[in-house]
């Protein structure tokens, strides 16, 4: 080992023992995501910490000059805290790490991503899989984009997500990955058009939570099916969800119905074949 490579390490070490602290790394991404804060609005952003030990590792951060405090008012005294320039260098520090983390330490983990424009309801499913994969929440074309990797495994998400249609949200899925599955969510009763979106099961809304579970279960069960498997299976699903949403005789009258019946038909035959 080198003299300077030494010095390195020995930097790098330094970096890591004021980062480990358990509040330390906490204050800094509470400040580079919202900052400045009042030292109260910095404390109700961290969850179990008292005033006492806020304050001390304030002080610390301000010597090590990744934080500053600021004077907002004399009297009566108010101040909040931001980060430094020094301190925003951690941001892409911090990036890195949670990259690393998610390659390596969630690596057996599937990668999910619920795309609903209500909040409320990416949040919801989101806490139904947090134990079970990595899921992103996405509410908006362009964050859905940014989630979307070569290791992504489903992508759950509402019809009226994209302002182009269903069809383009299981675009940008496949693009990204070709055998990342879709899980079409519609509030309404799914219409006979969607025999031609090209997605791999359609669950109706509101959807209980073993429903959901089990619809994700399944979907990454089978990731990595041959093209033509994936096909008869995506087309079994939309069989059974339209005829859960219309009467026989409804569907007797539908030649979008009776396209697919002779679709999965001609798979069946060509997979008995085989």
């Amino acid at each position: 080992m080198t003299a300077a490579s030494g010095v390195r390490d020995e930097t790098a070490l330094a970096v890591l023992a004021l980062l480990s602290r358990k509040w330390h790394p906490r204050i800094v991404m509470a400040l580079l995501d919202d900052g400045p804060l009042g030292f109260n609005e910095l404390h109700d952003s961290l969850d179990g910490i008292s005033g006492k030990v806020l304050s001390q590792n304030v002080e610390s951060l301000r010597e090590h000059g990744l934080i500053s405090r600021i004077v907002v008012n004399e009297s009566p005294l108010r101040v909040e805290y931001d980060i430094t320039d020094a301190g925003a260098e951690l941001e892409p520090v911090f990036e890195t790490l949670a990259g690393w983390g998610d390659h390596h330490l969630n690596a057996s983990k599937p990668k999910i991503v619920i795309a609903d424009r209500d909040s409320r309801l990416t949040e919801l499913y989101q806490q139904w899989l947090d134990s079970e994969a990595i899921v992103y929440g996405v509410h908006d074309e362009r964050t859905l984009r940014e989630a979307l990797d070569h290791t992504i495994d489903v992508v759950v998400y509402d019809r009226q997500f994209a302002a182009e249609g269903p069809a383009r949200v299981d675009e940008l899925a496949r693009h990204a990955n070709n055998a990342c599955r879709t899980v079409l969510l519609t509030a309404d009763r799914p219409g006979l058009d969607l025999v031609d979106v090209r997605c791999d099961t359609i669950v109706r809304k509101p959807v209980s939570k073993p429903t959901f579970l089990e619809t994700v279960n399944t979907q990454l069960e089978r990731v990595g099916q041959p093209p033509t498997e994936r096909t008869y299976h995506a087309l079994l699903e939309k069989r059974t969800a339209l005829e859960a949403a219309y009467t026989a005789a409804a569907l007797e009258q539908s030649e979008q119905y009776h396209i697919l019946c002779d679709r999965l038909d001609q798979l069946s035959s060509s997979s008995s074949d085989e």
